[in-house]
């Protein structure tokens, strides 16, 4: 598992070479809104999208949340095999701060934000709906980690698994699956986002 951080040529000019995951193919492109008008226009989300004017803000809003949904899923299959480049919203420019583990995902856009400006990044979210308030650092952590479970949950209770039997391991993992559907109920019903389909990934499988 690996990321990239800020490439740059010879003549130390930022090379724009970052690519993002197809919702629905997997596979990544330079040009993902071309891709999915090109490849996917028949679908639900995409025809969404496109039903707007051509450059109009409702247009660009529509194939960034799809943009970002891609990149989300692609992103959890990653964390899953520990295998392959997790896409980030900014890549660090410092090869010091290009660390997988440092990022997690914001919960209203799903995109991976370093955990150290996670809390900054929530407050001004553009899919963060107006009457919620932004919770506490801690709060937002905790929230963005039950995105990626079971990954993340996992390694930070690391060695308490010696402590808890099999039978309340199954409760706990019943617990967090549980929690995992509530929060994705909440961004289905509560964020607006129009395109995201009802399905969601839950360890390579559907819920």
């Amino acid at each position: 598992m690996s990321l990239r951080c800020v490439q740059r040529n010879k003549n130390k000019t930022r090379t724009y070479d970052k690519r993002q995951a197809c919702y629905y193919c997997k596979k990544l492109y330079l040009k993902i809104a071309r891709h999915y008008k090109q490849q996917h226009e028949r679908e639900r989300e995409v025809r969404i999208a496109l039903s707007f004017p051509k450059g109009s803000s409702n247009r660009k809003k529509q194939l960034e949340k799809l943009r970002l949904l891609g990149n989300y899923h692609h992103n959890l299959r990653v964390l899953q095999s520990k295998k392959g480049e997790l896409i980030v919203s900014r890549r660090p420019s410092t090869s010091n701060r290009c660390n997988p583990n440092d990022f997690l995902p914001c919960s209203y856009c799903l995109g991976f934000i370093r955990r150290q400006e996670l809390w900054k990044h929530v407050k001004s979210c553009k899919f963060k709906p107006e009457n919620i308030e932004t919770p506490k650092y801690q709060k937002v952590q905790e929230k963005s980690k039950l995105l990626l479970y079971p990954e993340k949950v996992d390694e930070d209770e690391e060695g308490d698994d010696d402590d808890i039997d099999d039978d309340n391991d199954s409760d706990r993992a019943k617990d967090a699956k549980r929690t995992l559907s509530g929060v994705i109920f909440f961004l289905l019903e509560n964020l607006e986002l129009t395109m995201l389909p009802a399905t969601v990934f839950y360890r390579g499988e559907s819920l």
